[in-house]
């Protein structure tokens, strides 16, 4: 088990470094840029989102640093464990069919709006991961 726990903290912390220096590159240079450079910059955009698979591979990399965190915290604690099934049975989502009506789409485009708003903060929260995830062992 320590060997496989080793290899989901290494995929862990590089999959979660990549995540981090990816979302710090899009909030600190990227949008910026984009901003500044008007239609231009759309281009690059355009370019970086349509022929690149970069929100992919980023996606995947978050995705692979949640489970393999999760992986991490179920095996090395058993109060995780228990609590586990009891919070994917509280927060599971049961599928309403059809599309949405709407004030549901109304509803998504302002919660998309405002999940954009805070968006610029979770670059400094991924920071604040990696630093815990490296000072993890020395404490």
């Amino acid at each position: 088990m320590d060997i496989l726990y080793a290899i989901f903290r290494v995929v862990h912390i590089f999959a979660g470094v990549f995540w981090a220096g990816t979302a710090l590159f899009f909030v600190g240079y990227l949008t910026p840029t984009v901003e500044a450079t008007g239609q231009e910059g759309m281009k690059v955009m355009q370019q970086l989102v349509a022929r690149t698979r970069l929100i992919a591979v980023t996606i995947a990399a978050a995705a692979l640093s949640v489970l393999s965190g999760i992986f991490m915290f179920l095996t090395r604690s058993w109060f995780a464990l228990l609590t586990a099934g009891t919070a994917t049975g509280v927060t599971q989502i049961q599928d309403g069919g059809g599309p949405p009506s709407e004030s549901q789409a109304a509803e998504l485009g302002r919660l998309s709006a405002r999940g954009q708003k805070w968006a610029v903060y979770v670059p400094y929260l991924l920071v604040i991961a990696v630093v815990g995830m490296a000072l993890n062992e020395a404490m």
